[in-house]
């Protein structure tokens, strides 16, 4: 079991080891759901939910033994194959969170922006295999939102320079090896 006191290291905990942010079996104080924006559609719900709760918290436990088993639906949301619409859900999740953590905690704003070029170098690998979807204007989206992002996150090519690269790297190599420690491989 971990208890995690003070939101820095409650994000830091969900940026480095949740890896898919679920509402299923958490548990969280009714009065923290006052203020909750909750999105109607299915894509992002648990996860924009998730990122509001967390940081309202002033604690957080996790244990490491799971209590329950997972059922895969077959037309769960999570199983789906890549449909500009659900990209387009995906976009507006990512910036929900991004928009979040800067009103919230903007010292984690680099984790939020690392968390959504990943989505979208995920995202636009799989978009490259279908020639369709290749040429949609949500194609050309994922593009400009990862360049204006990635110069966010490391400074445009003006003032970006190995120094600030290596920086991101050894706080980055600093949550491996946190994660690899806790996972007790070494």
């Amino acid at each position: 079991m971990q208890l995690y006191m003070k939101i820095k290291n409650i994000l830091f905990e969900h940026f480095t080891k949740v890896k898919t942010p679920s509402l299923a079996c958490r548990l969280f104080k009714t009065s923290l759901f006052k203020g909750i924006k909750m999105f109607e559609r299915s894509v992002g719900v648990d996860e924009t939910a998730y990122i509001q709760l967390i940081t309202k918290c002033e604690a957080y436990v996790t244990i490491d033994k799971a209590y329950y088993y997972v059922y895969h639906r077959q037309g769960s949301v999570s199983r789906a194959t890549y449909t500009i619409e659900n990209i387009r859900a995906g976009i507006s999740v990512h910036e929900f969170i991004i928009n979040h953590i800067k009103i919230s905690n903007e010292s984690f704003i680099n984790y939020a922006l690392i968390k959504y070029l990943k989505y979208i170098m995920l995202v636009v690998k799989e978009l490259d295999r279908n020639k369709a979807l290749k040429k949609s204007e949500v194609h050309q989206t994922l593009i400009e939102h990862f360049n204006n992002y990635f110069s966010m996150t490391f400074g445009s090519d003006e003032e970006r320079n190995e120094e600030k690269v290596l920086d991101w790297l050894r706080d980055y190599f600093d949550l491996v090896l946190h994660s690899i420690r806790r996972l007790r491989i070494f």
